[in-house]
């Protein structure tokens, strides 16, 4: 067979067969055409064609446990986890060193595929595979996150988020809090995962890596600013700015049994900040020992945007601690004339700017201005016609944004025969402590 031949013949089967392939497989075949030679005299359409079969084969062998079980299933599981646009994953992948370890133990094959660190977080990227597939969703296993030490001293346990790739395969990712500690910049690491399924196992990796240049992106003031609440003493210790979070490090000791609180945090144009997350550990916690006087460390990480704000305000909330135990009032419009806007209270608005359909499920973009608190971490569901509420999948809502504070909601295929209403949760019992906030200056 001929050039000529051959080339016909691969125009005839790119154009008769119908190939369905995951969303994997076609990022695999994606990232292989980008990173083919370039030269001056463009390739030849057969070529171009074999190619992509090419890539094709490569990328279902990757793919697949019965072809390779101990190779990574993708160029970068940070990206393919943030594939959807998300801004923290978008951070790991820019700053990640490619690792590569596998593991197998008890029918499973663990591979650790990329490292990242900052001087907040340390976030692995793993891969697990099995050809006998799971018995159960891994997803929501926290025996699979494992536990990390670095040159012999254990850091903790992580927290993470995976998701099944396909009946074979499970990728996601995990990370430490390491903000407390003085990490050097040379890192030697062991990470360990002791049980996968039900199945308890040895999958344990040695590795070291460098924080690859976040040092120089990355900023950590002292304030040790001391402020009040009317239960509580506390002092800002540190900040942390880098590129995988931001951290505001406050010593806390309460004066009584400690109300449910949080904060809001601006910036130095007013702005409120998104906080996605808080942390919360103390001793003396018993209630009502005489002599005993609770005290907390607490972390609030908070997204900025491009501009590092010269300062940052706190504004303190209570917030009624049973308030994850009483059903939600919802606010509900119909999603037929967008924008829909909603304001839940305390000077909040939520708008809903679109709603898109894809083969997955559905997406509801929307924005949020004001104080929105932290602990209400469900912006967005859907109501259907009966009032059953439909909650999004993958954990929540992610911030697409951090400059318009744009989020999206993904949600599962929803019933073509039904018609729903987008909603959003009152902001009921929450107390905001105007008078008692405080300004942290960063410069």
């Amino acid at each position: 067979m001929n050039e000529r031949q051959i080339d016909s013949f691969l125009k005839e089967k790119a154009r008769t067969e119908q190939i369905r392939v995951s969303d994997q497989v076609e990022e695999q075949i994606s990232c292989t055409m980008q990173h083919l030679p370039r030269h001056r005299k463009a390739l030849k359409p057969g070529l171009a064609i074999a190619a992509v079969l090419l890539a094709s084969v490569v990328a279902l062998t990757a793919i697949s446990p019965t072809y390779a079980e101990n190779l990574p299933i993708l160029k970068s599981v940070f990206k393919y986890l943030g594939r959807s646009g998300d801004y923290t994953h978008s951070q790991y992948s820019k700053y990640a060193t490619q690792v590569n370890q596998s593991v197998t133990d008890k029918g499973y094959t663990v591979t650790v595929n990329e490292i990242a660190a900052d001087d907040n977080f340390v976030v692995i990227s793993f891969t697990v595979n099995s050809s006998k597939g799971f018995s159960k969703d891994l997803s929501a296993n926290p025996y699979l996150f494992g536990s990390l030490t670095e040159s012999g001293r254990i850091i903790a346990n992580g927290t993470g988020r995976a998701e099944m790739v396909d009946e074979n395969t499970f990728a996601g990712y995990t990370s430490y809090f390491v903000g407390r500690d003085k990490l050097p910049e040379e890192l030697s690491l062991n990470y360990k995962v002791e049980q996968v399924d039900d199945t308890k196992g040895d999958w344990s990796f040695n590795f070291k890596t460098a924080k690859q240049g976040t040092g120089k992106d990355s900023k950590v003031i002292s304030p040790n600013i001391a402020a009040s609440l009317p239960f509580t003493e506390f002092k800002v210790s540190k900040v942390i700015l880098s590129p995988f979070a931001n951290t505001l490090m406050l010593n806390a000791t309460h004066s009584k049994w400690p109300n449910h609180y949080g904060f809001f945090v601006l910036d130095d144009k007013g702005k409120a900040l998104y906080v996605n997350g808080e942390n919360e550990r103390g001793r003396n916690l018993e209630k009502n020992i005489p002599g005993q006087q609770p005290s907390t460390e607490q972390e609030v990480f908070f997204v900025k945007g491009k501009e590092e704000p010269k300062e940052l305000t706190l504004i303190p909330y209570t917030f009624d601690p049973n308030y994850d135990t009483k059903p939600p009032v919802f606010l509900s419009a119909s999603a037929r004339n967008l924008p829909v806007v909603f304001t839940p209270g305390n000077n909040t608005k939520v708008t809903v700017t679109k709603i898109e359909s894809n083969a997955s499920g559905a997406e509801v973009h929307y924005t949020v201005e004001g104080l929105y608190p932290y602990g209400y971490a469900v912006k967005m569901v859907l109501l259907d016609e009966k009032g059953n509420t439909v909650f999004p999948k993958d954990g929540g809502e992610q911030l697409i944004d951090p400059e318009t504070n744009e989020f999206v909601a993904r949600f599962n295929r929803l019933d073509s025969n039904k018609e729903y209403k987008v909603a959003t949760p009152q902001l009921n019992d929450l107390e905001v402590l105007m008078d008692n906030k405080i300004t942290v200056p960063l410069r």
